[in-house]
């Protein structure tokens, strides 16, 4: 039985292998590049620091493999989603702004389709703005993922595959400090 299985892993193992690789053109294409949210609509950045309750924008991006954020191909179509936030937030969209330049079918939480009748010869690309208000129960650190949901296209109707980005959202709850000296002291306020 444990033998079975493991061969039925390798051979699942080794589809999912042969299946990347042909979707990303074989080992010519050793590391991805990134598509998904940024705290800069310029280049990207994966923190930022918001107040509970309070509007701030993301920006979806799509860039180069890591240390090297120059898109290493040309593009005619991209496909993306904004993904549920991690650890106990969510977040409301007040407004969506899209790259002027592009065409956008969908919305960002179910899926968009941003493309161009001509080719996208840019090395970084910036495809919407997001204005959210962040719903949390308390203060922290909180992952906000986007990233692709189907290959990209370049101008040579060749597939490319892209990884997601993310961006920890730190959240100030207003806590205020005390000035009691011991935890009995502080419960005392309550009772």
């Amino acid at each position: 039985m444990l033998r079975t299985l493991r061969c039925v892993t390798g051979i699942m193992a080794a589809v999912v292998v042969s299946t990347l690789l042909l979707a990303t053109g074989g080992l010519a294409q050793t590391a991805l590049p990134r598509l998904g949210l940024s705290a800069a609509p310029d280049m990207y950045v994966g923190t930022i620091d918001v107040a509970s309750d309070e509007p701030f924008d993301l920006y979806i991006i799509a860039k180069g493999p890591d240390g090297l954020d120059i898109l290493p191909f040309d593009l005619v179509s991209l496909q993306w989603a904004v993904f549920t936030p991690c650890c106990g937030a969510s977040y409301d969209v007040l407004d969506v702004q899209y790259n002027p330049d592009l065409e956008h079918v969908g919305f960002p939480f179910t899926g968009v389709e941003s493309s161009s009748e001509i080719c996208i010869e840019d090395d970084f690309l910036y495809l919407a703005t997001l204005t959210l208000i962040i719903n949390v129960d308390g203060p922290g650190a909180y992952l906000l993922p986007a990233g692709a949901t189907g290959p990209a296209f370049d101008c040579a109707d060749e597939s490319h595959l892209f990884l997601d980005l993310t961006v920890e959202a730190h959240v100030d709850g207003g806590i205020t400090p005390n000035s009691y000296e011991t935890w009995g002291g502080l419960k005392g306020i309550y009772r």
